[in-house]
């Protein structure tokens, strides 16, 4: 297959993971699933190495539920704020629509949720790669979210843009939120001037997730000779999540998570709201 724009070609393969949709514009790779998700497990640059983490088959990472949901790998689109009804089953097929600059995956309405989720990916001439993250209402009653984009990586040096606001004088200018037993003193875990710091060890049990407030929006991972940066919104005077952050990061054993979330909104019955990323890849 390929799209209107002759830059964009797709194709549907079928692996030992099931159908994956496989998009490229000569110069950087991304695959879905399409029989299950939404998830975008495959990230790299043409004829790299895949920065995404791939659960294994036996589930020997431990993320799942009783209920049936397993992690997969890859990009996953969930609401904030986390509850036990993110964790909906999300194991049966998706649809999926050609754009001229790309696709659109479809998941069905998420009956814990009563939400119809859609993730759109753009092939941007620049060559970088804008996931545009949809939520439509499907309730009878209003809906207080926020738009979550969670990126579950292979490893890596991962950086958190952690500037300065100018002119803040004598007021607190930064957020930072921890969960659990997380704590400050974790050897993955490092500070800079302007940049929240952390490594990937595989391994280390102990529990860490840290959120902050990224007035640059923007965060990257260095992994398999390549550099991941991904671009979000970081607009003042909104209401966000998990006491004021868009950037949040979570490390385990197996794998790093980079997140980025959009601002709290109250949506309507059958209204939609959307959250976008651009990643941006380049060879170190």
């Amino acid at each position: 297959m390929q799209n209107d724009s002759a830059r964009v070609t797709a194709c549907v393969r079928q692996t030992d993971a099931g159908r994956i949709l496989c998009l490229s514009d000569g110069r950087t790779d991304v695959r879905a699933a399409l029989d299950f998700g939404i998830r975008v497990t495959h990230l790299s640059l043409c004829g790299m190495e895949n920065l995404m983490y791939r659960q294994p088959d036996d589930r020997s990472d431990g993320v799942t539920t009783k209920q049936g949901w397993r992690l997969y790998g890859g990009h996953r689109f969930w609401l904030a704020p986390e509850s036990a009804d993110s964790y909906f089953p999300d194991n049966a097929p998706i649809r999926y629509t050609l754009l001229p600059d790309g696709a659109a995956l479809h998941q069905e309405p998420d009956p814990w949720l009563g939400v119809r989720k859609s993730l759109e990916l753009h092939f941007d001439p620049d060559g970088h790669v804008r996931v545009r993250h949809i939520a439509e209402n499907c309730a009878d009653t209003p809906r207080a979210c926020a738009l979550w984009g969670i990126n579950t990586l292979a490893g890596g040096e991962a950086e958190i843009a952690f500037s300065r606001a100018p002119g803040s004088g004598f007021n607190p200018d930064r957020v930072l939120s921890l969960w659990g037993e997380t704590s400050l003193g974790d050897r993955r875990l490092s500070f800079a001037p302007a940049r929240i710091c952390a490594s990937f060890i595989p391994g280390v049990e102990d529990y860490f997730k840290l959120g902050a407030w990224s007035r640059d929006g923007q965060m990257c991972v260095r992994n398999l000779g390549q550099q991941l940066t991904i671009r979000f919104g970081a607009e003042t005077g909104l209401s966000y999540p998990d006491r004021g952050c868009n950037a949040e990061l979570f490390l385990s054993a197996h794998f790093m998570e980079l997140e980025t979330l959009g601002p709290t909104v109250t949506l309507q019955p059958g209204a939609r709201t959307s959250h976008e990323e651009v990643w941006a890849l380049s060879v170190l």
